[in-house]
């Protein structure tokens, strides 16, 4: 079946996600797809649940859209008695596209019955009608390197609790030895807790992606944490191609995977657990050649993957 216009419907958090529906937004254009875009983290901010369910299935099914397919990046927002959204779509004849970027930390109970594909960004959760479809990035722009960034460490993204003992360790280690960390992005249980280091900054918004480069191009090291989960996971995230791909600050991340040391070796810095993380940053920062040279050869690994 020939596709010439997608729905694209994102999840409901205007953060994490909300990048990566707004790649595939970009890339699905420049391949000539005709893209509907549904941003329903931010239709929610203007209508009641009951609306946005009922304008999307609109959207979906009035014959002058013309919507060949609907697409939803996460899936997330449509669980529970949402299911019937993506369902109802289906049983129209209107096939359904699930990216599911949060496997394996999140359960699409049922997905059988609501979508028509999925596609998954963790390697270990491929099965029988799952498709594995990594992240990547989109091209991002060549900017001189600043000789003496601001920042010794940063972290950008979602403070989820499962993150603040590990954050909290790095704050007190950068309080310690008078190390400039920032941490930009959604702080779950809020910012409160850091606020008694002096050497820490905390920036408690969305991050939008010019100023999320501004703190890659400031930053001697950016630090990537990926998220505690039952079930193991080994694929790298968006962020892991975000950060390699501008090519300014190291990248440090962890707790190890095995696809990341697989796909980068040693051209980032990998830490197994919240016991070595401090002595990982402590070896970023000893020599600036070596920083520019993981980050130089890290960019170039993505670009050719």
């Amino acid at each position: 079946m020939a596709i010439s216009k997608v729905l694209l419907v994102s999840g409901s958090a205007n953060f994490s996600t909300r990048d990566v529906w707004d790649g595939y937004r970009l890339s699905l254009e420049a391949m000539g797809i005709g893209v509907v875009s549904y941003p329903t983290f931010s239709l929610l901010k203007l209508m009641s649940e009951e609306t946005v369910c009922s304008n999307l299935l609109g959207t979906a099914l009035d014959l002058a859209n013309q919507i060949d397919c609907v697409l939803f990046v996460d899936g997330l927002w449509f669980r529970g008695k949402r299911a019937r959204i993506p369902q109802s779509i289906r049983r129209a004849g209107i096939p359904t596209v699930l990216i599911a970027t949060d496997d394996p930390y999140e359960i699409i109970p049922h997905w059988e019955s609501l979508y028509t594909y999925r596609f998954t960004n963790e390697i270990r959760c491929l099965q029988d009608g799952i498709e594995y479809l990594p992240t990547a990035t989109l091209p991002l722009p060549s900017i001189p390197r600043l000789e003496n960034p601001e920042y010794d460490v940063s972290f950008l993204g979602t403070v989820f609790e499962d993150r603040y003992p590990l954050l909290r360790k790095v704050a007190e280690h950068c309080e310690r030895n008078r190390l400039r960390f920032l941490i930009a992005g959604k702080i779950l249980k809020g910012a409160a807790q850091f606020r008694q280091f002096q050497q820490t900054e905390v920036w408690q918004r969305t991050i939008e992606t010019r100023e999320k480069l501004e703190i890659y191009a400031n930053s001697k090291l950016t630090l990537n944490v990926f998220r505690a989960s039952e079930e193991p996971a080994d694929s790298p995230s968006p962020r892991i191609f975000e950060v390699t791909a501008f090519g300014h600050a190291a990248l440090v991340t962890g707790p190890e995977r095995e696809e990341v040391r697989k796909l980068y070796g040693d051209a980032v810095y990998h830490y197994s657990s919240e016991n070595d993380v401090l002595e990982v940053i402590d070896q970023g920062l000893k020599s600036q050649q070596e920083r520019i040279q993981k980050s130089t050869r890290a960019q170039q690994i993505t670009h050719d993957s």
